[in-house]
């Protein structure tokens, strides 16, 4: 897949390079949908760095992907990074490595666990609601005038 360190000044040259990431990220998500049709997919923003250059690739990779997941892979979601990041937009100084301006610490990791969780937990609330609201269409569906 893709992360920070690919999108790093020295490998990205211009917004074509990061176009042509976006597109191999799109041709691994169909790999994995074709040998795993009902695998639950979670893709995340790359974080964001403290070299403010290097975030100008990484937010046109993120709203690239954005893009591209909501038209081609809807079912794929797409959280939002916001709490990783300070007023100006950088990685947050207090989850990087010292001495580091673009991987997360132990406290940045111990932050993305807690969001990853976030994330599988809330999908698998949606999912089973929107199980549950079928299921209670179908009922109705079949002719009975209330659910039982």
């Amino acid at each position: 897949m893709c992360g920070t360190n690919d999108l790093r000044c020295e490998y990205i040259s211009n917004e074509q390079d990061i176009h042509c990431v976006v597109d191999t990220l799109k041709d691994k998500l169909i790999q994995v949908k074709q040998l795993c049709p009902r695998a639950k997919i979670f893709c995340i923003p790359v974080m964001p760095s403290r070299i403010p250059k290097m975030n100008h690739f990484i937010s046109l990779y993120n709203g690239l992907v954005d893009e591209m997941l909501s038209i081609n892979f809807p079912d794929i979601w797409f959280q939002g990074i916001y709490e990783f990041v300070d007023r100006q937009g950088l990685l947050d100084s207090k989850l990087i490595r010292q001495n580091d301006k673009i991987h997360l610490g132990k406290r940045g990791i111990a932050k993305l666990v807690r969001y990853l969780k976030v994330c599988v937990f809330r999908r698998e609330k949606y999912e089973t609601y929107i199980l549950a609201s079928s299921q209670q269409e179908s009922t109705l569906q079949v002719g009975l005038s209330e659910p039982t």
